[in-house]
């Protein structure tokens, strides 16, 4: 699913303040029961301004309560502009969080993507091994690593449940063993 910001903001391009903030986190929180895709997408195309505090409220709070509720949801941003995404970067990293970015194209195909914010060393070497493609659960990952650390599959899966419950990596079952896959797969 993709929530068109601009649109849900009755097209104002500057957003601002927290109940502006929170008046969007209810426009998306209404969206997402509707979404049957695990990619939701906060499209900020035409958006020129966001404070802090409209970020938090709005993006950062959405992604938090949609991971505790809805975990089959992972929010991603889409299509930044520079001024919003430094915004963005600024609120991130003072949060310690960080967010998948997408430029994406009409024809909902990935251009560029990115990760905005911030992420402990350890998570972000995990992330960077998904994405890569090396290995998808706990064990694969502890196998095929050439770490120095003497850490074993549970630190793994540690690190892969935190990357999930941030909505980072797709998550995902088959009996009891668990499956971690890069969020940009599903698109494109």
């Amino acid at each position: 699913m993709q929530a068109r910001i601009f649109d849900l903001s009755n097209n104002d391009p500057i957003l601002a303040g927290s109940n502006t903030g929170r008046r969007m986190f209810n426009s998306l929180w209404e969206l997402a029961f509707s979404s049957k895709d695990h990619l939701f997408v906060l499209d900020f195309s035409g958006i020129r301004v966001v404070t802090w505090s409209f970020v938090r409220e709005a993006v950062v709070v959405f992604r938090k309560r949609a991971r505790e509720e809805l975990p089959h949801l992972y929010p991603v941003l889409a299509n930044l502009s520079a001024e919003v995404e430094e915004e963005v970067v600024i609120v991130l990293n003072q949060m310690g969080e960080a967010f998948w970015c997408f430029n994406i194209d009409g024809k909902r195909r990935i251009r560029k993507r990115r990760l905005l914010g911030r992420l402990d060393p350890k998570l972000q070497e995990t992330l960077d091994l998904i994405d890569e493609g090396r290995g998808f659960d706990a064990a694969t990952l502890w196998k095929s690593t050439n770490s120095t650390e003497s850490v074993g599959v549970t630190a793994w899966n540690n690190r892969l449940a935190s990357l999930s419950k941030q909505g980072l990596v797709f998550e995902s079952k088959v009996g009891k063993q668990k499956y971690f896959r890069p969020l940009h797969e599903s698109m494109g």
